[in-house]
């Protein structure tokens, strides 16, 4: 069913490809481009190690257009997030497909390119910091949502803070990939085997 969906976010994406060349200067058209091709890309957390590169650059690429044309103050009509969070949601998907694949480096990559297209709020940043200071030393800490984690994601692996901290997504828990790299990664020890994970 989410690949259907994905499917019509594609035909629709060709739709809304011609209207951005016939009008470059629509902000809104870029936005839901944008947000077509991330839907396509990853359609859902499950999709994550499956999803590709090249389609999360044209994604951001749309958004930041978008915020170019808006001066940064994008006011049209958005499907759940504005397009500075659609810029992290992109790149944080791309950098957790990477640390799957135990690419850290390419993981970090990816985590800078939300920053430089717009997608990390500085004063976001500063309260997950701050929640990471609440932390005790080796502490667990369970968020809920994947915009939360890609936020502690930056702050851990590009600026190296509170390495020591565990994170670990809630929703991404029931996926396949995401408790096996949590076991490989050794984020989160659990006594069932990986593979009956």
């Amino acid at each position: 069913r989410l690949r259907v969906a994905a499917r019509h976010c594609l035909e629709l994406s060709d739709e809304l490809d011609s209207l951005c060349i016939l009008n470059p200067g629509n902000a809104e058209a870029w936005y839901f481009l944008g947000s077509a091709i991330d839907k396509f890309n990853t359609s859902s957390g499950e999709e994550i190690p499956s999803s590709s590169l090249a389609m999360a650059k044209k994604s951001s690429a749309c958004f930041s257009n978008c915020l170019d044309l808006s001066n940064g103050r994008y006011q049209g009509q958005v499907l759940l997030f504005d397009p500075h969070t659609k810029v992290l949601s992109v790149w944080g998907a791309q950098a957790f497909r990477y640390l799957n694949e135990n690419k850290k480096d390419s993981a970090v990559w990816c985590l800078e390119q939300a920053e430089k297209y717009g997608g990390i709020n500085q004063t976001v940043k500063a309260y997950f910091q701050q929640v990471l200071d609440e932390c005790s030393n080796n502490a667990y800490l369970f968020t809920n949502g994947d915009l939360y984690l890609y936020y502690l994601a930056y702050i851990q692996y590009v600026l190296q803070y509170r390495r020591d901290v565990h994170c670990v997504s809630l929703n991404f828990l029931n996926t396949q990939w995401y408790p096996q790299m949590l076991v490989q990664y050794n984020q989160l020890p659990l006594t069932i085997s990986t593979d009956s994970l």
